[in-house]
């Protein structure tokens, strides 16, 4: 996607400065390898989980966001890749939000998530 406009800045001396901004954006190219999630029967209080990873094929960062707000019974759980030994943990942008998970891939990256199912009564 390429951009090319003018733009008049006003001075104070009451003169104009005539400016061209140009230059190109790259749009995201996220792909998700599970394009289904079918969980079957699930017990209230038990858990199960589907892995996918998320794909950034583009070679600028993009973020990936869930909102599960509507859905409290499902969470995204990222690995904890700088420690694969301590526990998983969620990605979550605002601690205001629950249910709501950022991820942040750089360009060329995958990240490998779950999917998790915990129904409630």
């Amino acid at each position: 996607e390429k951009f090319d406009v003018m733009i008049t800045v006003q001075l104070r001396e009451g003169k104009s400065l005539h400016l061209r901004i140009a230059g190109s954006v790259q749009l995201p190219q996220v792909h998700i390898d599970q394009g289904l999630f079918r969980f079957g029967g699930v017990y209230c209080g038990a858990k199960a989980s589907i892995p996918f990873s998320i794909k950034n094929e583009g070679s600028t960062r993009a973020q990936v966001t869930f909102n599960l707000s509507q859905m409290r019974d499902f969470s995204v759980v990222v690995p904890n890749v700088e420690d694969p030994y301590a526990e998983e943990e969620n990605f979550s942008p605002e601690d205001e939000s629950p249910n709501m998970y950022g991820i942040v891939l750089p360009g060329k990256s995958t990240k490998h998530c779950s999917l998790e199912f915990c129904p409630t009564a």
